[in-house]
């Protein structure tokens, strides 16, 4: 790295945090402490409101902004389409900062790279992520998006009522108090990553299913060491299925990019797929929506409850046939 593009990127990283130590900055940038010190002083005589601290490192004035940097019409491109993410996938608080963001940056482009930027923008398009059927359904999500990001932020409890994944009649739905870590969109769907007060454990939830969200008075500290952006949730998914899908879906299997699908290979009797689940229910729906097209192979108890389903609805066409 030569010394103009160190000193952009000593100026980058002072922005980014409270305080920078000289030897922080010679590791990271792979130099040494008197390299540094001597880009501090042709910076700070360049005009650059610099702090010093004793102990703590080099800071930069607050309210310091950065000149104008040129960026390629990919880079800008780049920035654009994340700015257009979150404007369909985050709340209208977000959604009109990424509006302004994308106009803040389309203006101080160049007349020859705005005109590159248009035309890569017509080429990708984001679509919302989540369905909502009823305009007040979505305001309800919204809101939960809304009440979380703010206790998070705040470090606020937060309690619900969580209805769980395979109770159909809400038998099991409880009241939950938990000390909101993060938020995760995976495939469009939000997801929030908590330490639960009742499992004592961290715990993900989707916020689809909570109801009755409240922010606490209680404030909380997140565990030592938690950091979502390296936060690898627990894999534990001891049970695994063997099935056969016929050849003629197996391109249509393999497009799906089913979450649970763990090895496939393809043999003569057809798509041999290894799913990795916590529980057969996870699976059950999936499976059984492919019709005569798969056939279980292990468990014997998933095989044996595919066949029952499938000979219940074969009886009620039977009824309806008899009815008319």
């Amino acid at each position: 790295m030569n010394r103009t593009d160190r000193l952009l990127a000593i100026m980058l990283e002072l922005r980014t945090r409270d305080f920078c130590r000289a030897e922080d900055l010679a590791e990271k940038f792979e130099t040494c402490k008197r390299t540094i010190y001597r880009d501090m002083q042709a910076l700070s005589e360049s005009g650059v409101p610099l702090t010093a601290v004793p102990g703590k490192g080099y800071s930069l004035m607050e309210g310091y902004f950065l000149p104008p940097v040129r960026l390629k019409p990919e880079e800008a491109m780049t920035l654009l389409l994340g700015s257009g993410y979150v404007e369909q996938n985050l709340d209208g608080e977000f959604r009109q900062h990424a509006r302004t963001a994308q106009e803040k940056l389309e203006a101080v482009l160049p007349a020859s790279q705005q005109e590159e930027v248009i035309r890569l923008k017509e080429t990708v398009r984001f679509l919302p992520g989540s369905f909502f059927p009823e305009a007040q359904a979505y305001a309800d999500y919204e809101s939960k998006l809304v009440s979380l990001r703010t206790a998070i932020m705040g470090k606020r409890t937060v309690s619900f009522g969580y209805r769980k994944k395979f109770d159909q009649n809400n038998l099991q739905s409880g009241r939950r108090t938990v000390h909101p870590y993060g938020l995760v969109n995976i495939s469009g769907i939000w997801y929030l990553v908590a330490y639960c007060l009742l499992r004592k454990d961290i715990r993900h939830f989707r916020l689809e299913r909570m109801d009755g969200l409240i922010c606490e008075a209680e404030t909380f500290e997140k565990l030592d060491g938690f950091e979502l952006q390296k936060y690898i949730p627990d894999q534990d998914m001891p049970l695994s299925i063997h099935v056969v899908f016929d050849a003629s879906v197996q391109d249509r299997v393999m497009e799906t990019r089913y979450f649970y699908l763990h090895t496939y290979k393809m043999k003569e009797d057809g798509l041999h797929v290894t799913l990795q689940v916590r529980q057969a229910e996870e699976v059950f729906h999936w499976l059984l929506s492919w019709g005569s097209k798969v056939k279980v192979i292990e468990p014997q108890s998933l095989a044996d409850r595919i066949r029952e389903e499938a000979e219940a609805m074969l009886g009620i066409r039977q009824k309806s046939i008899e009815s008319c």
